[in-house]
């Protein structure tokens, strides 16, 4: 699994000279359809088409209308997800959606581990996720703004009582979850731009993430 650790405003790397750079976009974002991960409890994401044809004077015209939980798909977890009082997401400060980005990759750590090797684009309980102990490091030691993660839960599956979800969100960082294309942006180097939707009083939206970086980092 990989993990973005989204820090605090500051570019991980900085260029040495002010010529204009070609830059890399890399979508990090699932498609919201029939196949978006969800968890068995919850709603799944769903879609109807009330108009698809052609209507007064030859207008063509297309409308649907989509119902589904919250915390499916790539999506973020406000603070208030775990934190009563907690920030939800309209609260949260636009200057803490675009940040740099570090990426720990410890997929050749865990290669003999079949949860390791892609299962969590398919499965909401495989992944290797973040340990609370792994959250309190990142607290105690990084100013950061959020984590993200490829799997539907950065705690585990089988968890009770979610610890990375209670340090993390409890000191006001947010999680952003089920991430594509973690592995085609670079180590460090990159800025994520995170445009959740905007739903007030929310603990979580439906959230698209586009990573952006110089093409010579990767």
């Amino acid at each position: 699994m990989e993990v973005i650790i989204v820090d605090e405003g500051k570019d991980v790397l900085r260029m040495a000279h002010t010529a204009p750079i070609a830059k890399e976009l890399v979508d990090m974002t699932y498609t919201f359809d029939e196949t978006t991960l969800h968890y068995p409890t919850t709603k799944e994401f769903e879609m109807n088409v009330i108009l698809n044809g052609t209507i007064e004077r030859g207008t063509w015209l297309q409308v649907e209308e989509y119902s589904s939980a919250i915390h499916v798909g790539t999506h973020m977890d406000a603070p208030a997800h775990f934190t009563k009082g907690g920030q939800t997401v309209e609260e949260i400060p636009v200057d803490r959606l675009i940040a740099s980005a570090a990426v720990i990759d410890i997929t050749a750590k865990s290669r003999s581990r079949a949860r390791c090797r892609g299962h969590h684009r398919r499965s909401v309980a495989l992944g290797i996720r973040l340990s609370g102990e792994a959250a309190q490091w990142l607290v105690d030691n990084r100013n950061i703004y959020g984590i993200a993660t490829e799997t539907l839960s950065f705690d585990k599956g089988s968890t009770r009582t979610f610890p990375s979800h209670n340090i993390l969100l409890g000191h006001g960082i947010y999680g952003l979850e089920n991430v594509a294309n973690v592995d085609k942006i670079p180590i460090y180097g990159a800025k994520l731009h995170v445009m959740p939707m905007k739903i007030g009083r929310g603990s979580g939206a439906p959230t698209r993430i586009i990573a952006t970086f110089p093409k010579i980092l990767f």
